[in-house]
């Protein structure tokens, strides 16, 4: 395979799947893609600006080596279909959650591990102000949560939420592990903490944190308005 596919062929390789099986006649989730656009497009046009923002100051970068060499605002093409596939995937994962462990989400465990994060993301906040990557990831990851806690109040859907997160970081350490490992990404020391997993910053984890809880909410309450 040509290296300039690579990123593209990790893309399609994490869609195929969930793609697939969303027309898994219990989950059906086929049935739910006109609440499932806008809820991958809104929070994205967030991330992607932030995306833009990094890239343009130097926090991160891309390597035409891996990547059709198609930009747009200096984005790769294939980093702004990452905004459509990921969330796709992982409001994959959280609905089948939803439909084969509906007992799950229940209880109050999910409030409990939401102060944890809360407490952790303001310790990340206040030790290392001067990272801009992880200033601002577990800035945008706190306030995210605050809101789900104390706007949204939905603890059972914040409990599916915590577990969808949690499966989806196992297909995301082998997809964001080879795109950091070659890399395809790679990371300004100066604006990251240095802590990582494997080749990935401990940030890209809350970062998907903050992105799949937005995609969730959106989700949601397009539910819930929708009947």
């Amino acid at each position: 395979m040509p290296h300039q596919l690579v990123y593209l062929a990790l893309l399609a390789g994490s869609l195929a799947g969930p793609l697939v099986l969303s027309f898994d006649r219990k989950v059906a989730f086929y049935r739910q893609f006109y609440r499932v656009w806008p809820a991958i497009v809104v929070p994205a046009a967030l991330f992607i600006s932030w995306d833009v923002w990094f890239n343009a100051a130097g926090v991160w970068s891309f390597a035409d080596e891996y990547t059709l060499g198609v930009r747009w605002l200096g984005l790769p093409v294939e980093e702004w279909a990452f905004f459509l596939v990921v969330p796709y995937c992982s409001l994959f994962v959280y609905e089948v959650l939803r439909n084969y462990f509906p007992r799950a989400g229940r209880g109050r465990w999910p409030v409990g591990i939401a102060w944890f994060f809360l407490s952790f993301f303001v310790l990340m906040v206040v030790l290392d102000g001067n990272k801009l990557y992880t200033t601002v990831n577990f800035s945008v990851a706190l306030i995210a949560l605050l809101v789900a806690l104390f706007v949204w109040k939905q603890p059972e859907y914040l409990g599916f939420f915590f577990l969808a997160w949690l499966v989806s970081l196992i297909p995301k350490l082998v997809v964001n592990g080879i795109l950091t490992s070659l890399p395809v990404v790679s990371y300004n020391p100066g604006h990251i903490i240095g802590l990582r997993v494997g080749t990935i910053p401990v940030e890209d984890f809350f970062y998907f944190f903050g992105l799949l809880l937005l995609n969730v909410m959106v989700y949601e309450r397009l539910k819930r308005n929708q009947g």
